[in-house]
C-alpha cells in the first residue's frame, strides 16, 4: 500500500508539472532559440541569435532570519521541490531552471539588497515578498529597473498604484481578507463591539484598516485598539489593556512566533474573548508554536482542499519529514508560474511581464488559482476554520 501510495504521489507531481508548464501556454521557442537574458534580438549583419543560457535563473526575495525565519525556511524547501521537479519534466525546453533564494530579512534594505545582487547578475523574475512593508519598500526600484516581481505581500496599497506594471501579486489583497473578517464577525459570530489586536506594520495596518472600515459601515464598534510591534517579546501591558476592556470577541492579526508569546501571555493572565485570527492562523505549523494559548482561535484560511495541494502536501513531507508551514504553497506555485512565464514569454523581464497575466489566467497550483485582476493580483478564496485540540476543523456553532 505504502508503495502504491507513493507511486500516486509521483505521478500526480509529474502530472503537475507538465500541465503548468504547458497548460494553454503557446509554443516556445527550443532551447538554442530562447532569449538570453541581455538580449532578445539577433545582433546586426544577419548572424546568429545568442545561444539560451545553460540554466533559467528564478530569484527568490524571502526572510531567512529573523523572527519570520521559519516562514522562509519553508518557502525556501518549496521552492526548491519545485525547482527539481520541473527539471526532472525537463526543465524549459531542455533548459533546467536554478531558483537563487536570497535573504531579505522581511525589510526594505534587506529587500534592495537582494535586488541589486540578482540585477547585477541579470535576473529577471524575482519571486517570493513575504512582508508587505517590504514590496512597498522596494516595488518602485523593481519598476525603474524593469525587474519583474511575483509578490507574496498584500497590503491594499500595492494594489492601488503604488507600485508600478512589473509587480503581480499571487496571494491577495487584504482589502478582501479584511472584509471577509468583518462580514464574519457580525453576520456569523454576531458581534457588534470587538476588540482588534495587530502587528504595526505595513500588514498589519492593511487588516486593521479594511476591517475597519467594513466593520463601523455595518455599526460595529471597536471597544480597543492595540497595535504591537512587529518583533515584540513581552506584550504583557497590552494583554493587560485587553483583559480589562473585555471585549468577547478579538480580531487577531499577528505573526506566528510574536503572536504565540501574545496568546500565551493572554492565557497566563486570564484574558476571556474569542480571539479571531487572519490567515496565519489557520495554519497547524502556526498553531503548534503555542497550542494551549491558540486553542479555540478561529481563522479564514485559503489553503484550498484540492488535488493539487494534496499532492504538494504529501510530497512536501515524504522530501523533508515535516508538514510545509504556511504560505511555502505559494512559493512553490510563484516558481511553477515563472517557469510558465519565461517558456511563454522568453528570458526577459520584458517578455515576462507581457505574459504573466496570461500564463496566471488558467494556472490551478497548490494553493489555487491564480487568474488575476486588472489589479494584476490573485484573489483570496475563504473557509473558516477553528483550532481544538491541536487540529483545525472546519468551524461551525
Amino acid at each position: 500500500m505504502k508503495t502504491a501510495r507513493l507511486l500516486r504521489i509521483f505521478v500526480g507531481l509529474a502530472t503537475m508539472a507538465g500541465l503548468l508548464l504547458s497548460g494553454c501556454a503557446p509554443t516556445a521557442a527550443t532551447p538554442t532559440q530562447a532569449p538570453s537574458a541581455q538580449s532578445t534580438a539577433a545582433p546586426s549583419g544577419g548572424t546568429t541569435p545568442e545561444a539560451a543560457p545553460t540554466e533559467y535563473v528564478i530569484g527568490m526575495s524571502f526572510p531567512l532570519t529573523g523572527d519570520l525565519a521559519s516562514y522562509g525556511d519553508a518557502a525556501a524547501k518549496a521552492a526548491k521541490m519545485a525547482e527539481e521537479e520541473i527539471n526532472a519534466s525537463g526543465g524549459i525546453n531542455g533548459v533546467p531552471i536554478k531558483v537563487d533564494i536570497q535573504d531579505d530579512r522581511c525589510d526594505g534594505e534587506g529587500g534592495l539588497t537582494v535586488l541589486n545582487k540578482l540585477k547585477a547578475e541579470g535576473v529577471p523574475v524575482v519571486t517570493g515578498f513575504f512582508c508587505s512593508s517590504e514590496v512597498l519598500n522596494v516595488c518602485a526600484r523593481y519598476n525603474e529597473l524593469q525587474v519583474v516581481q511575483y509578490v507574496d505581500g498584500s497590503n491594499p496599497k500595492i494594489w492601488s498604484g503604488a507600485c508600478g506594471d512589473y509587480t503581480f501579486g499571487t496571494w491577495g489583497n487584504d482589502a478582501d481578507q479584511g472584509k471577509a473578517q468583518a462580514n464574519f464577525v457580525l453576520n456569523v459570530l454576531k458581534a457588534k463591539e470587538v476588540g482588534m489586536v495587530y502587528t504595526n506594520n505595513d500588514y498589519g495596518l492593511g487588516l486593521h484598516d479594511s476591517f475597519k472600515a467594513a466593520f463601523e459601515a455595518a455599526g460595529g464598534t471597536l471597544v480597543i485598539d492595540l497595535p504591537v510591534q512587529q518583533q515584540g517579546t513581552d506584550f504583557r501591558t497590552e494583554v493587560a489593556r485587553l483583559k480589562d476592556a473585555a471585549p468577547a470577541v478579538t480580531m487577531f492579526e499577528m505573526y506566528g512566533p510574536t503572536g504565540a508569546v501574545f496568546l500565551r501571555q493572554s492565557k497566563e493572565l486570564g484574558v476571556v474573548t474569542q480571539f479571531v485570527g487572519d490567515v496565519n492562523w489557520a495554519s497547524l505549523e502556526t498553531l503548534k508554536l503555542e497550542p494551549d494559548g491558540a486553542d479555540g482561535i478561529i481563522a479564514p484560511t485559503e489553503t484550498p482542499d484540492t488535488p493539487e495541494y494534496h499532492a504538494f502536501f504529501d510530497a512536501f513531507v515524504k522530501k523533508y519529514g515535516t508538514d510545509p508551514f504556511y504560505g511555502s504553497n505559494h512559493q512553490y506555485d510563484q516558481i511553477y508560474l515563472a517557469a510558465k512565464a519565461i517558456k511563454m514569454g522568453g528570458y526577459t523581464a520584458d517578455g515576462i511581464k507581457g505574459v504573466t497575466m496570461q500564463a496566471a489566467s488558467d494556472f490551478v497550483g497548490a494553493s489555487g488559482p491564480k487568474k488575476m485582476g486588472p489589479d494584476r493580483n490573485a484573489k483570496y478564496f475563504f473557509t473558516w476554520v477553528q483550532y481544538k485540540g491541536g487540529q483545525t476543523v472546519p468551524y461551525s456553532q
